[in-house]
């Protein structure tokens, strides 16, 4: 079949869909190596007859962390207790955010030979302020400044490759223009 090609309603070219509470979806084909086998896959399928066979070659490694391998099926799960980093499994970590004072605060203290990866954060402000992140002893910036009016603030979502980090060895701290109570949550990995 040719690639990117115009279909008009009703005239020309027949695309298979799959109808569903009076939607139709386009059905699209995976090459599952077999002319007679067809797999409707969806989200969260939870059987086999639902599941895409994957195969793994022979040369191929068959390290799996993120699930198990029954009936040579792969199930792979999101996991909510770590991150695969290579072949390590990283704890997220969790800490408070908590500062008043205009300069740097130190929110999570340097571990030996580790950067601080913030993977999501959370800060209101109380007053009128300026705001960023930074490492502490190179004073590096990590994020750019961030202006904040009374009560103002930010949540910035879940990333499992993070938003920043310090630099290794160093603590994570908040840099305040001006003095005004900041607090907040962050989830973090030592890395």
């Amino acid at each position: 079949m040719t690639d990117n090609f115009t279909i008009t309603a009703g005239v020309g070219t027949t695309v298979r869909t799959l109808e569903k509470s009076g939607l139709h979806r386009q059905m699209i084909t995976v090459d599952v190596g077999s002319t007679t086998a067809e797999y409707l896959l969806t989200t969260g399928s939870a059987n086999r007859a639902q599941s895409l066979p994957v195969t793994i070659a022979p040369d191929q490694s068959t390290m799996v962390t993120a699930g198990s391998i029954t009936n040579s099926y792969i199930k792979i799960y999101e996991s909510t207790d770590g991150i695969l980093s290579g072949s390590s499994v990283l704890t997220p970590k969790f800490s408070p955010i908590t500062a008043w004072v205009s300069g740097s605060t130190t929110i999570i203290s340097a571990v030996t030979g580790k950067k601080l990866r913030i993977l999501s954060y959370s800060i209101v402000c109380s007053g009128s302020t300026g705001f960023r992140w930074r490492s502490h002893t190179t004073t590096a910036s990590a994020t750019g400044n961030m202006v904040f009016s009374a009560n103002g603030g930010i949540s910035v979502g879940n990333s499992p490759f993070g938003h920043f980090e310090t630099v290794s060895g160093e603590a994570l701290d908040v840099y305040l223009s001006t003095s005004a109570s900041v607090g907040g949550h962050l989830t973090y990995l030592e890395v």
